[in-house]
């Protein structure tokens, strides 16, 4: 059968059910990446990617012949004729059927190690969705499919080279002479004398702002931009203030503190996904009452501070990282396959650095799994995480519907949830 017309048999073949369909997708991606360390051939690896995205088909679409007989009975077509019809290439079937235990007789060497290869790749993604629910880290999944290994089609040999494709080389550095921390150096003094529930003067803010020419170029930018729409150009962090407003100013003071922190390759669409959570955490802290507005705020800003550290793995493994991604799987569960923890464990480490207070760097820690702490913060994360579509981790419903039970969020008030006008974005985007 033609490449091109398996493959679009295969993409209408996919479960119509969206989470089944998107755990094919990860298999299959999952697959290709072990594929690519064992260098399995070219065609071994289309077949691998075939079979993986149609593993969970239901028996009798998997077996060639039974469809002949099918659309023989059922349309009256010749027999003969029917009989060679394949909704499943035959090879496929073939993977299939050896997966399922359901083959008979010796099968051909490719075969069976494409078998192997997608069994271990389906059982890897069924651990990592438990690690999902559980406080565990990833190295005990590597050793109980080794303890399984010789009751299963691969052995401890493929489950080497997997891990090897799977794992990275090293973990972030997180500490005084980190990246982050260097990057960071003003954030900590803006955190330290603006963060935390505390009234703002304009001289003080002047004299912050005016210590660091970039974040008064920043503040005099906001106040010069179309949104406040001045009559006249402001020239001064003083006047800048006076414009704009304390209450704002602390707040623009805040975000663009932490905005170098963000400017490396591939994270200007964190900083903005940070943005807006900031101002959606802040409203729901305001229509809750579970947290500080302010402290709210700057818990979104600060979330996702750990993506800056776990998307500088070794360099051999940046391109397996965004394969992985691309193909499906979200940046926390490759976060957990390669390094045992995700950005939040790795947030929560560069806040501690910075003596953020305990509550809010543990609802940073746990912000993709809130139940594991007794942190009303952390949910509050989660549900603005949701709310704004960031698809970092798995999609939970149970996590989700325990998140909105604890604190008291209805899935009204989340649709009814809108950035208001002045927002940060916004000020930072115009400015």
């Amino acid at each position: 059968m033609d490449g091109k017309v398996a493959s679009g048999l295969v993409n209408e073949l996919l479960p119509d059910d969206p989470t089944l369909t998107a755990h094919c997708r990860r298999v299959a991606v999952l697959a290709a990446e072990i594929a690519r360390e064992v260098k399995l051939p070219p065609a071994g690896a289309v077949l691998l990617r075939q079979a993986a995205l149609l593993h969970h088909l239901p028996p009798l679409l998997r077996d060639p012949a039974a469809v002949g007989r099918l659309l023989a009975d059922v349309l009256g077509a010749d027999r003969e004729y029917a009989s060679r019809i394949s909704v499943v290439p035959s090879d496929v079937a073939s993977v299939l059927r050896i997966l399922h235990g359901r083959s008979h007789g010796p099968a051909a060497q490719q075969l069976s190690r494409v078998a192997a290869i997608l069994q271990l790749s389906d059982l890897l993604d069924e651990q990592m969705q438990l690690l999902a629910c559980e406080d565990c880290a990833p190295p005990g999944m590597w050793a109980g499919l080794e303890q399984i290994s010789e009751f299963t089609l691969f052995d401890r040999m493929l489950l080497k080279d997997a891990r090897r494709a799977l794992t990275a080389g090293h973990d972030p550095v997180i500490g005084a002479g980190s990246d982050v921390a260097v990057q960071a150096g003003i954030a900590r003094k803006v955190f330290s004398a603006l963060a935390f529930q505390r009234d703002c003067e304009i001289r003080e803010l002047e004299m912050l702002a005016t210590a660091d020419p970039v974040l008064a170029g920043r503040l005099i930018q906001v106040a010069n931009s179309a949104i406040y729409s001045p009559l006249q150009r402001m020239g001064s962090v003083r006047q800048a203030i006076a414009y704009v407003g304390t209450g704002k100013t602390r707040k623009v003071m805040l975000a663009a503190a932490l905005e170098p922190v963000f400017a490396g390759r591939g994270m200007h669409g964190i900083w903005k996904h940070s943005l807006r959570a900031a101002q959606l955490c802040e409203t729901l802290a305001q229509s809750t009452g579970i947290l500080d507005p302010d402290e709210a705020l700057l818990l979104g800003l600060v979330h996702d501070i750990g993506r800056q550290a776990t998307q500088r793995v070794a360099a051999d493994r940046q391109s397996t990282f965004a394969r992985l991604v691309r193909g499906g799987c979200p940046p926390a569960y490759v976060e957990q396959l390669f390094l045992g923890r995700d950005h939040g464990e790795v947030g929560w480490e560069v806040l501690r650095d910075w003596n953020f207070p305990e509550h809010l760097s543990a609802a940073v820690r746990y912000h993709h799994r809130p139940e594991a702490t007794g942190s009303l913060p952390a949910s509050i994360v989660y549900l603005v995480e949701f709310w704004t579509g960031g698809e970092e981790d798995l999609p939970s419903l149970s996590r989700l519907g325990a998140a909105m039970a604890r604190t008291g969020v209805s899935g009204e008030t989340l649709t009814d949830l809108a950035p208001r006008r002045g927002s940060l974005f916004e000020l930072l985007s115009a400015a």
